[in-house]
């Protein structure tokens, strides 16, 4: 099954932009090529079509997290997209930082975004890929998430993440998926 969304997970806006919830959108940022940053708007996402990668669209929802699925939704529609061509990246609490893990399916996990994303379109079916951000031993969760982090860290941590979603898209999931996990 071909990839044909990849959907990056984070809050708009400058104040956002260099913590741990957007590190979806900066792997999507870190995909495209220097010289095709361009996004356009339409239905609430900003999208790009990467010039390397046929028939597969980039998502930036510009909700905020918890209502990524009304756009995510919008796109399937619009794009007769089947929900085993999603790939959504998001970062991922219960897993150290720095950790990639591929997953198809499965719950929530208490993220909002994947909540928002399984409610508005009745499906669990989608690819994942879950980038580990940890958790602080002394914040809150969401206080952590949301708090600026090193840009240096972050963008790192996006490349090392849009290097995976290149294999996915290359190489196919469970190739990805296989090569991925034997280098944890």
């Amino acid at each position: 099954m071909k990839v044909r969304l990849i959907v990056g997970l984070g809050n708009p806006g400058p104040k956002y932009r260099y913590t741990r919830h957007n590190l979806g959108f900066l792997a999507l940022d870190d995909l495209q090529s220097p010289q095709q940053k361009n996004w356009t708007s339409w239905a609430g996402g900003l999208y790009a079509a990467p010039s390397n990668f046929e028939n597969s669209l980039l998502l930036k929802p510009q909700t905020f997290m918890n209502l990524s699925g009304q756009v995510v939704a919008k796109y399937i529609k619009k794009y007769s997209i089947k929900m085993e061509e999603v790939l959504v990246v998001h970062d991922e609490a219960d897993l150290d930082e720095g950790i990639l893990k591929l997953k198809k399916g499965g719950g929530h996990g208490g993220h909002n975004g994947l909540r928002s994303i399984m409610q508005e379109t009745a499906s669990r079916d989608f690819l994942r890929l879950r980038v580990g951000c940890g958790k602080h031993p002394h914040m809150e969760l969401a206080a952590f998430l949301l708090a600026k982090a090193p840009p240096e860290l972050l963008l790192s941590l996006a490349q090392k993440t849009s290097d995976v979603v290149r294999d996915v898209l290359e190489q196919g999931f469970v190739t990805a998926q296989q090569k991925l996990h034997r280098e944890s």
